[in-house]
């Protein structure tokens, strides 16, 4: 019985886990910092959430 599907499925969740954890752990103001709010944390754990940059923001060099 190969368990490698197995193990890559319970990393993964660990894994989703953890960063909702994390995330859940920010403020509001922290998560609207990078543009999100409490209601996206799920989202963005399943990866359901793409954002691109805001218009105006420019990288450091």
């Amino acid at each position: 019985m190969d368990l490698t599907p197995i193990t890559r499925a319970v990393r993964r969740w660990r894994e989703r886990s953890r960063a909702r954890r994390e995330l859940q752990r920010l403020t509001d103001l922290e998560l609207a910092d990078i543009g999100l709010s409490q209601g996206d944390i799920d989202a963005v754990v399943r990866g359901n959430i793409v954002r691109s940059r805001p218009s105006g923001f420019y990288e450091a060099r």
